[in-house]
């Protein structure tokens, strides 16, 4: 399969889960992360109360983290604008209320 073909088919599943009433959508502005001997977690939160614990495998996490990382670089580089990190946004806050 080429790199195109695999991107049409993964749009494709998004479209079909975004409309099928079967699969869950969640929204949350907050998380924390965990690990085992055998696998992580990602606990996601919704104003401090968590809403999704998602246990992936280390191999999952790892390919999840860099096409996360690809996906913020590629829209930073095309909004030439770098995104500001929860915890940028904690410290820019921290360094007002001084």
């Amino acid at each position: 399969m080429t790199q195109e073909q695999i991107e049409s088919t993964s749009r494709s599943a998004v479209h079909e889960a975004i409309g099928s009433p079967d699969v869950p959508k969640m929204y949350a502005n907050g998380f924390t992360i965990g690990l085992s001997n055998a696998d992580s977690h990602v606990l996601f939160q919704l104003d401090g109360r968590p809403v999704v614990i998602m246990h992936m495998s280390y191999s999952l996490v790892k390919t999840l983290h860099q096409k996360l990382e690809r996906m913020v670089s590629e829209f930073e580089t095309k909004v030439n604008r770098d995104i500001l990190t929860t915890e940028n946004v904690d410290e820019v806050f921290k360094d007002k209320a001084k």
